[in-house]
């Protein structure tokens, strides 16, 4: 079934001071939850506006509907927009504020809006304040009314700019309920800012990386934190083991040599080292919930680099990926320092490189490990990714398929 695209943004770019949003296009379909990261101050917020028609766009389209709208005025566009900071009307009290959209269409009485209202209220726990005035909420109740004027109309376009940021988790956990069903059950489009990722993770069918006004990774959220494109998104994106060294053509394929010991990490699948990133400085970047650590000591066959053999391909007892591919690698490393998180034990260990590992209690506490112990780590070929170094990488101006 084909999908109804809602909006297609095609080459936005505009200047606000010294900032400047950088030929951004992409699309949004109307099943589309769109999440945007980046950095403070990368354009987030501003590329929200410019889609709401709060900013003047200086060149580009943004297609509604297969409508024109770049230069459409806000109230024609019937977006809901919902700030970090709320910008609630200080003279009206929070019913009058959630109400005023629907006072300037004449609909505020409307037995619809009010069934709405109290639907909201009682969802996002503001019934008891709805005759407050804005001075007397608390942030988090502030972005919660400011969320509900967003959605009284059930636009078919939601913005919201980082709207949970302010709440206490368990609220927190509620609105994102929330959002996935007006998402999936009111057919809502929505593009949400947000600064955290597990957020992103729950929430996004297709994910943003803004820099500096620039678009510089589009995919899901999935592939984006699975297989980063540089040696930036990598690090804003918090992988744990990002690994200097270089790809290395040997015995025919593709591996990754680490500059800090002898060992070469693959064979790299095709996906993961294209031929013009052979010999340059790159980086293994992979997380840390992707290794597999256990307490067995096995023997190292990997191939010989120039100063001994690499990790361990795991072929024998595991059916081979492709012809000469293995489905694992593993290597041994010695544990150096054991940290608690809660759901999960960090385990860093020692193998020339640092190394980060995750590994679920359940698994813990059948390993009985000390600090100084000798492990074995091993990963899925498939999760072997190359980056390249800083300086090397480009953005990309790719729409969402």
């Amino acid at each position: 079934m084909k999908r109804e695209l809602l909006l297609d943004v095609q080459g936005l770019s505009l200047t606000a001071g010294a900032f400047s949003l950088q030929s951004l296009s992409f699309q949004v379909h109307r099943d589309d939850y769109l999440v945007i990261v980046g950095p403070t101050g990368s354009g987030k917020t501003l590329l929200l506006e410019a889609l709401a028609g709060l900013v003047a766009v200086e060149a580009g389209r943004i297609f509604y509907q297969q409508q024109d709208i770049t230069a459409a005025p806000p109230e024609t566009r019937r977006f809901g927009f919902a700030y970090q900071d709320s910008l609630l009307y200080p003279h009206l009290t929070v019913r009058e504020n959630i109400l005023f959209g629907a006072a300037v269409q004449g609909r505020a009485k409307a037995p619809e809006i009010r069934r709405r209202l109290t639907e909201l209220a009682e969802v996002l726990a503001i019934g008891p304040i709805l005759n407050r005035h804005p001075e007397r909420l608390s942030g988090g109740e502030r972005q919660r009314v400011s969320l509900a004027r967003a959605l009284l109309l059930q636009p078919p376009l939601l913005l919201l700019d980082e709207p949970l940021s302010a709440l206490d988790p368990q609220t927190r956990a509620g609105l994102q309920q929330l959002l996935r069903h007006i998402h999936r059950d009111e057919g809502v489009a929505v593009i949400h800012v947000t600064h955290d990722f597990a957020e992103a993770m729950h929430l996004g069918t297709n994910m943003l990386l803004l820099n500096e006004g620039r678009l510089w990774q589009s995919g899901t959220p999935q592939e984006l934190f699975a297989r980063p494109n540089s040696e930036y998104a990598a690090r804003f994106l918090r992988v744990e083991n990002i690994i200097p060294g270089s790809i290395r053509w040997q015995d025919d394929q593709r591996w990754f040599g680490t500059e800090r010991s002898t060992r070469l990490f693959g064979p790299l699948p095709e996906q993961g080292a294209s031929e013009w990133q052979v010999g340059a400085p790159s980086f293994l970047a992979i997380r840390a919930s992707y290794i597999r650590l256990t307490r067995e000591a096995q023997t190292e066959s990997g191939p010989e680099s120039e100063s001994g053999p690499g990790p361990r391909s795991v072929s024998a007892s595991v059916p081979a990926l492709a012809e000469g591919q293995a489905k694992e690698c593993g290597w041994p490393a010695t544990v150096t320092e054991i940290t608690f998180q809660g759901s999960y034990v960090e385990v860093t260990c020692h193998a020339g490189d640092c190394w980060l590992v995750h590994v679920p209690i359940a698994h813990w506490r059948s390993l009985h490990l000390q600090q100084g112990e000798t492990v074995w780590l091993a990963c899925q070929v498939s999760d072997l990714h190359v980056v390249p170094r800083a300086g090397q990488e480009t953005s990309m101006d790719d729409g969402l398929d």
